[in-house]
């Protein structure tokens, strides 16, 4: 079983050029030891979740041969394990549009000296256009946004780069899919009437308040996310990141 998601995952790494260490056996055996630990842990998750297992883009990444979630998650983990993963951090900063996400990732990465990547540049332009129009993106919509925000997350991780990612992950489902032993997920929290002035005073951007109150709708909090609220300065919102993820 994992010889053969492994053997599917090296041809598609190969394919986007990032280089795949070996896993040794006992790398294998706990992997397979952590899909079993994810499976069983989200079969509680969802067990009261509608949208759970049931979610469009969870069933499409847990499908076939091709790019197995669980899989993958526990693979990354083992090959992570050889690297030293402890050394790598991807820190996500997540949260609905007008948040601050990409002001507070670029000033994050900045004064860390590392690599800042912006979670909108991975839409489709399918994706933009729908949003532009001010219609809210669906879980379908949401699927290959999802993988390829995975796939670069698979890249700096095995190529060793510290990277803050700025990305709504709005539902645990893709929190989920996005997690591994290198990531963090950083809230960036604030009420809807904060965001919304924001997005009033932003221009050139395709969020509108239409698009705003469907996150909201969207959204379900993390639970074992650091939580910051946005009501700070650019600058104290860095600082308390930091702080607590012991950046200093």
């Amino acid at each position: 079983m994992v010889s053969r998601f492994f053997l599917a995952y090296s041809c598609a790494a190969a394919r986007d050029s990032h280089p795949l260490p070996i896993p040794s056996f006992r790398g294998r055996v706990r992997a397979n030891q952590r899909i079993e630990k994810e499976q069983s842990s989200e079969a509680v998750l969802y067990a009261d979740d509608p949208q759970g297992v049931n979610n469009p883009v969870w069933k499409h990444l847990n499908s076939g041969p091709r790019f197995g979630r669980h899989a993958l998650s526990g693979l990354r983990s083992a090959f992570l394990e050889n690297l030293g993963w402890g050394e790598i951090l991807i820190v996500v900063l997540m949260g609905v549009a007008g948040a601050g996400k990409t002001t507070i990732g670029q000033l994050l990465a900045q004064q860390l000296a590392w690599e800042f990547a912006d979670g909108d540049n991975f839409h489709p332009t399918a994706n933009i256009e729908k949003m532009k129009s001010g219609k809210p993106l669906d879980d379908a919509d949401r699927i290959p946004w999802i993988e390829a925000i995975h796939s670069a997350m698979t890249g700096w991780a095995f190529q060793k780069h510290d990277v803050v990612l700025a990305c709504s992950a709005l539902k645990r489902s893709y929190r989920l899919i996005l997690n591994g032993p290198e990531v963090h997920f950083v809230y960036l929290r604030g009420d809807l009437e904060l965001i919304a002035q924001r997005l009033r005073a932003r221009h050139g951007h395709y969020a509108t308040e239409q698009l705003l109150a469907s996150q909201y709708a969207a959204l379900e909090e993390p639970e074992d996310a650091i939580v910051v609220d946005v009501l700070q300065t650019p600058q104290q919102i860095v600082s308390e990141i930091r702080r607590k993820l012991h950046l200093q």
